[in-house]
């Protein structure tokens, strides 16, 4: 749901675990909440309502753009290099 949310431009709170950990610590300001610490998410949930209309519209971009990080076409393209990488080694 993390990703949906970041391809949505939509600044999101989630628990520091691995999976969000490896899409939202490319955030200057991550939104990384120690696990099952509802007083700090709701905080963190606060913090995002009441941003500057500019800080949460740069927020939104810096969103989007990090969810093309993980776009499967990127992912496919990047895997299909490494094995072309390898078999140009194996000859």
């Amino acid at each position: 749901a993390v990703l949906e949310k970041l391809a949505c431009g939509l600044p999101t709170v989630a628990y520091d675990v691995p999976g969000p950990r490896e899409m939202l610590h490319h955030f200057e300001r991550a939104f990384l909440i120690d696990p099952g610490n509802i007083e700090q998410f709701s905080n963190q949930i606060v913090k995002l309502l009441t941003l500057e209309e500019d800080s949460y519209s740069q927020l939104s971009q810096q969103c989007v753009e990090i969810a093309k990080i993980f776009d499967w076409q990127r992912i496919a393209r990047e895997t299909m290099d490494v094995y072309s990488s390898l078999l140009k080694d194996m000859k």
